[in-house]
């Protein structure tokens, strides 16, 4: 069962979910979109999202601490191995005059290609109040690794 470590505020009808989860007898922690629906207004998962292992929650911490207002626009700041034709890249990326925080997986379309991005990730508003959130909620989950 999924244990919510934090809920933050994306828009008006959506929020970033950091969750601690087993899948198939494997605790992953999964960051993702969750979007209201019209239909009950009960908040639901959407595909946007990354799922990684427990395990690996340091790495990504280590990624997000090295978010800052100097860092380059569009470069990963920390890549995360996820399986051999995948990985996690954390890059502070711009929008619309909005500066925000990409976690997003790349896979290798083909053996020897160059990583290309995927649909499956979340972005979040560069802002330091959300920042020290989401590491928190990192550190948190950390304690929860078996």
């Amino acid at each position: 069962m999924a244990e919510v470590i934090k809920k933050l505020k994306k828009n008006s009808s959506e929020e970033v979910w950091i969750t601690v989860t087993d899948y198939k007898e494997r605790e992953l922690i999964d960051i993702r979109v969750y979007y209201r629906s019209i239909d009950d207004m009960e908040m639901k998962p959407t595909k946007r999202g990354i799922s990684i292992p427990l395990a690996k929650v340091a790495e990504l911490l280590a990624a997000i601490e090295k978010i800052n207002p100097f860092a380059k626009i569009g470069e990963p700041v920390g890549k995360i191995d996820k399986s051999e034709t995948e990985m996690i890249y954390v890059t502070l990326k711009e929008f619309k005059g909005h500066k925000l925080v990409d976690v997003r997986t790349y896979f290798r379309p083909q053996l020897g290609e160059e990583l290309v991005p995927s649909q499956k990730g979340v972005t979040f508003r560069y802002d330091t109040a959300v920042l020290e959130e989401v590491k928190e909620a990192l550190r948190r989950a950390q304690t929860m690794a078996k």
